[in-house]
């Protein structure tokens, strides 16, 4: 599994191409809460996916409320954080002495 995914993520979906299902279904762009993160075995694969706050998927024939393969969906990424990270890039690229990754006294060239 994922490290980022876990109950109280928010995700977009990116991949909105389903087959047939009943119930509702994630739609391509939009936000959605994870609430269970686990493995599943469908027919002819298996992998990580996660029932969404925001959907309410009906029970399969057998009473099964499917969940959606984590494949298709994406972190959200707010823009704080995507700033935080484009900060911290900055600092480790332009000045590794600073950031720590260097030690003080040793030559450092990019």
């Amino acid at each position: 599994m994922t490290s980022w995914a876990r109950p109280g993520v928010k995700v977009v979906c990116v991949d909105g191409a389903f087959s047939k299902s009943s119930g509702d279904l994630p739609v391509v762009g939009r936000v959605y809460t994870i609430v269970w993160v686990g493995h599943w075995d469908w027919f002819n694969t298996s992998g990580t996916a996660v029932h969404l706050a925001e959907v309410n998927r009906k029970p399969d024939c057998d009473g099964v409320k499917n969940p959606f393969g984590l494949r298709r969906f994406k972190p959200l990424i707010t823009r704080t954080q995507s700033d935080d990270v484009a900060l911290i890039k900055s600092l480790l690229i332009s000045n590794p002495v600073d950031a720590g990754l260097v030690p003080a006294g040793v030559e450092f060239s990019e």
